[in-house]
């Protein structure tokens, strides 16, 4: 025999060593096993498509445009209160009821409190026009 006896027979998977193989108690082939594993592969393939396509959805629709409502991080028609914790941060607003009704201070709004009427805390702007726009535009959604 010469040395490319072996060569070839391992090539061709006629070897015993490279045809078969123990798995699980039983002998594969080659063969066999690499159906197993193309299996498993696309198998994982699918797997990871499917995750892809769940996160995609789990973004969630589009963010609304606020519009004049974009810069006010709370717009009431009712009265605003505090507990006396934290800082507001963006501009606060209610409409149409009176200024008196917003129980906060300007130390607490790191923004500007809007207001219908001259009633409302210190430090507040009056401005019907911008809190009318703004509530409009929240309705318009």
């Amino acid at each position: 025999m010469n040395s490319n006896y072996w060569a070839e027979k391992m090539f061709r998977g006629t070897y015993p060593a490279t045809r078969q193989r123990k798995e699980g108690g039983k002998m594969k082939t080659n063969q066999q096993a690499g159906k197993q594993a193309g299996r498993f592969f696309a198998a994982m393939a699918l797997a990871t498509g499917m995750v892809l396509t769940q996160s995609a959805i789990a973004a969630g629709p589009a963010p609304v445009a606020l519009g004049d409502a974009a810069p006010f991080t709370i717009l009431a028609g009712a009265a605003i209160t505090t507990t006396g914790g934290g800082m507001i941060n963006g501009d606060v607003g209610a409409s149409p009821i009176t200024g008196a009704a917003i129980d906060l201070t300007a130390a607490q709004v790191n923004g500007t409190i809007y207001t219908v009427d001259n009633a409302g805390p210190a430090g507040s702007v009056m401005d019907p026009v911008r809190l009318t726009a703004a509530k409009s535009a929240l309705y318009s959604r």
